[in-house]
């Protein structure tokens, strides 16, 4: 498909019968893939691919041809993206969404996981990579730029309808991950890794935490459980990033 706009990299409309596998998207706006998730227990097809440099998602997984009540998603890898890596909205339709062997490297945030009202979200053998070693060289030390984004690893779920589509060339991004607040709903984490949050602010006067709340959503979180977590060059003061809502 031809972008009609400034919308992204690969995006083949409503249609979920294809298979892309190592690619890579880079310097595009609002995503740089669009991958349906599939059935739990399934095979990926659509692997290997990376996006690096977007302006917005790195991949925004849409619905499949068929909707159980168990996603996934799996195998992506991004770097610098100014919004997520991988965005996964709980408006797929299923009560469990799961994502697994991602790696996320420098990001704004590395993955964005969320499911319906009540719903179950599982994360496993990531990895989420801080900007230690990783000069910024868009914006170097000391230079009062906009390029000196906050870093985020992995964001604890919650639970809502989150939209999952693109509108063709928008004047600005949508915030795909404004809904939810439920109750309800839990998450598990099991095998992640986070790797180099050396510190707190990073050299160009940002922020970088691990993981982290979404200050859009009201206070109350739903339970996160988090099994065989692995920190390493991570300091203290960048493990977690809870802040309140406006």
């Amino acid at each position: 498909m031809v972008w009609a706009g400034y919308n992204g990299g690969l995006y083949l409309g409503t249609s979920t019968d294809f298979v892309v596998t190592n690619n890579i998207a880079a310097s595009t706006w609002h995503a740089g893939f669009m991958l349906p998730a599939y059935q739990c227990g399934e095979t990926q097809v659509n692997f290997g691919n990376v996006a690096h440099s977007i302006s917005g998602y790195g991949v925004i997984v849409q619905k499949p041809k068929t909707t159980g009540n168990c996603l996934e998603f799996s195998d992506f890898k991004g770097y610098k993206t100014r919004i997520a890596v991988v965005h996964m909205g709980g408006g797929l339709g299923a009560r469990t969404n799961k994502v697994r062997d991602i790696v996320a490297i420098d990001a704004s945030t590395g993955l964005m996981a969320f499911s319906s009202k009540s719903g179950l979200v599982e994360v496993s053998n990531s990895r989420f990579y801080g900007s230690q070693d990783m000069p910024n060289l868009d914006c170097p030390r000391g230079d009062n730029c906009d390029q000196c984004i906050d870093k985020k690893g992995l964001w604890i779920p919650v639970f809502g309808k989150h939209e999952t589509g693109v509108i063709k060339a928008p004047d600005k991004l949508g915030k795909m991950f404004a809904a939810g607040g439920s109750w309800g709903g839990s998450s598990r984490m099991v095998d992640n890794k986070f790797i180099g949050y050396e510190r707190k602010q990073t050299v160009c006067g940002g922020t970088q935490s691990a993981i982290v709340t979404n200050n859009i959503h009201p206070d109350y979180h739903p339970l996160a459980n988090f099994l065989r977590t692995e920190f390493k060059n991570v300091d203290e003061s960048a493990m977690f990033g809870f802040g309140s809502p406006p």
